[in-house]
Order: structure tokens, then sequence, then C-alpha cells
């Protein structure tokens, strides 16, 4: 699905707060990226960045919204004179995992048909090889870990309602209109 399509089916193209950059990775300066590494823009990258402002919600976003991005929360330490993370909880893994389960609500409201099975498999794949936390996760194994990050994404999927997915995202974007309407405009 097109980027403007994925837009107007969820409501949201023409909302004051939405800013989108589709080279963009990531979020920043208050605007939703399009990409994930090197990958072409997409509606999929682009839904995981608004599932994210959707799973923190509106009433975190003074915590959560920075210029530089999302403000992930994360223990860490300092060896060598280098900050490392060390997480002592799976928390970053749920809270990603909540964000794919908020990423597959806002996609079939948007028309796009998701796989349950292989969407949470690859969700999972993600966080037992990229989390920081990964040690953390219930499970004796890299497959009992696998298998639970499948579980718990599909229980937080079941969760939450997708209209409450997309009102959070819509309360998001509301407050992220009335922080851009307090700047000053660049020169």
């Amino acid at each position: 699905m097109k980027i403007d399509t994925f837009l107007e089916n969820l409501g949201i193209a023409d909302h004051p707060g939405l800013r989108i950059e589709r080279r963009l990775m990531g979020y920043e300066n208050f605007t939703f990226g399009c990409r994930i590494t090197l990958c072409r823009p997409s509606a999929r990258h682009l839904a995981h960045e608004l599932a994210h402002a959707s799973q923190f919600g509106p009433k975190h976003f003074k915590r959560r919204a920075r210029q530089y991005g999302f403000n992930f929360k994360m223990r860490t330490v300092t060896v060598v004179d280098t900050i490392c993370d060390e997480p002592n909880t799976a928390h970053a893994t749920v809270r990603e995992l909540e964000t794919f389960a908020f990423q597959a609500h806002l996609l079939e409201l948007a028309g796009v048909r998701v796989n349950h099975a292989r969407y949470f498999r690859r969700a999972a794949l993600i966080m037992t090889n990229h989390m920081p936390d990964w040690y953390a996760v219930p499970g004796e194994s890299e497959a009992e870990r696998f298998k639970w990050c499948v579980q718990k994404a599909k229980a937080l999927y079941a969760r939450t309602p997708a209209a409450v997915v997309l009102d959070r995202l819509k309360g998001w974007l509301d407050e992220t209109a009335r922080h851009l309407a307090t700047q000053p405009l660049a020169a």
C-alpha cells in the first residue's frame, strides 16, 4: 500500500500534527520516518513509528517526544568511559512487542491484510536478535524466548482494541500540533 493511501485510510493524512519524511529513519524533530536501515520508504515502516506514538500515548507526549526522537528509557552503566545499555528487565522488549501489536492494528485499520502467524514470528525474531534486554526475556533457550515473544505479542494485540490504538495515535498527533504551535517559526 502506498504511504499516502495508508494515511488517508487511517483518517490522519490532513492532521495538523502529522509530519512525515519519506527518507527519514525513525522519529526525529516531531516527524515520522518511513524507512528502516537502507530499505525503501514504506507504509509498514511508517506504521511502526506511528505505533510507537500510539503505544506511548498522548499523556506521555511531554516525556517521550524529543527533538532527537522518541525518548526510550533504558538502564545504562559506564564501562571504561563508554556508556552501555544494561537492562534489568525485559521491559524494552515488551514495549517493542506492544508496538508491533499496535502496528498490526494500524495496518489492518488502513486495509492491509496481516498474516498474524508470520507477522508475530517476525517480530519475535527481531526481538530475540536485536534487543539489548534479550537475556531478561523469560525462557532458558533462544527457542523458548522466541516462543514467549510470539505469545506475548499476540496477547498484546488481543488486549488493545484497534479503535483505542487509533485514538491514542490521534491524541499524540493532537499533542504534537499543540507543541508545534508554540514553537517559533524558523527563519
